[in-house]
């Protein structure tokens, strides 16, 4: 895949978790796929599911903006902000019922034949 189909991937991705569409994991993430989190934990593409349902059952108005994305080869590094409201309280306590959250987080991926194999999360802010 190109540059553009790279960073087309990217945004479809992001619009499907805005539309609740959690089984699009299976459609654009590699079987192998893994994601290396800023705190050094690494989820398949299983725990990323999960990841995603549980964000969508805590956050189900959660919206993701793209404000940069930038790509190279197999490589895209994208920043994107979201925002949700909290529908409960979150198990670790972080969020509390009725939180408005923005969150801002940058991202590393890489792409093998048309899927997601790899996302390095840079930080979250």
């Amino acid at each position: 895949m190109g540059i553009e189909e790279n960073k087309a991937l990217i945004l479809r991705f992001l619009d499907e978790v805005n539309n609740g569409n959690v089984s699009m994991v299976d459609e654009y993430f590699a079987d192998n796929f893994v994601r290396y989190a800023a705190d050094g934990t690494e989820m398949d593409r299983e725990g990323y599911k999960n990841l995603c349902t549980n964000m969508l059952s805590f956050f189900p108005d959660v919206h993701f903006t793209v404000d940069d994305i930038v790509a190279e080869e197999d490589r895209a590094a994208f920043r994107f902000t979201w925002t949700a409201t909290a529908q409960n309280d979150t198990p670790d306590g972080s969020y509390k019922k009725g939180d408005q959250i923005k969150v801002t987080e940058d991202y590393f991926c890489r792409i093998e034949k048309g899927k997601i194999v790899e996302f390095n999360n840079l930080i979250g802010r």
